[in-house]
């Protein structure tokens, strides 16, 4: 195992509520006061809302070992399988990665906030590279530094995310 990091956040898009666009068309014919029979038709779509990041589960721990990340959270608990991984992103500006993997129609990841991108991202690397036995000199130069940011210093626990 190459690390585990605990106060991470598991994040994924989720569809926000959408909204109904048409019209309708028709008569209304009153009975009374206060009673009316109305004919007639509506139309229309629903239209979906946006995608946006949403946290899932928060105060969970990551692990990164040699064939997969793992989350283990509060109340859920992913792997992304390295062997079944399409592709992965490190947003630096919100501070997560998020990982494809073949097995999962939706793209996953995990919430660390911006201050600690480069220390993640490191693990992920050594942990990605470990697992292609070829490459050994990019897992001997990843865990050396590694070791010198270990030494520089800790990771900062976060807030929880929005």
């Amino acid at each position: 195992m190459f690390a585990a990091i605990p106060g991470m956040s598991l994040v994924e898009p989720r569809r926000t509520r959408g909204q109904y666009q048409g019209g309708t068309s028709g008569v209304a014919i009153r009975i009374m006061k206060g009673v009316s029979y109305r004919t007639g038709a509506t139309k229309g779509t629903y239209q979906p809302g946006p995608e946006v990041i949403t946290t899932i589960d928060q105060g969970g721990t990551a692990y990164f070992t040699n064939k997969r990340v793992m989350y283990l959270g509060t109340s859920r608990t992913l792997e992304w399988k390295f062997a079944n991984l399409l592709g992965f992103y490190h947003d630096d500006q919100m501070g997560a990665t998020f990982l494809q993997v073949s097995n999962r129609q939706k793209t996953s990841g995990i919430y660390y906030g911006p201050d600690n991108l480069a220390a993640v991202a490191l693990r992920f690397g050594a942990a990605l590279a470990a697992f292609n036995p070829t490459e050994t000199e990019a897992i001997e130069d990843l865990t050396d530094q590694l070791s010198g940011l270990e030494a520089e210093r800790p990771i900062k626990q976060l807030p929880p995310a929005t």
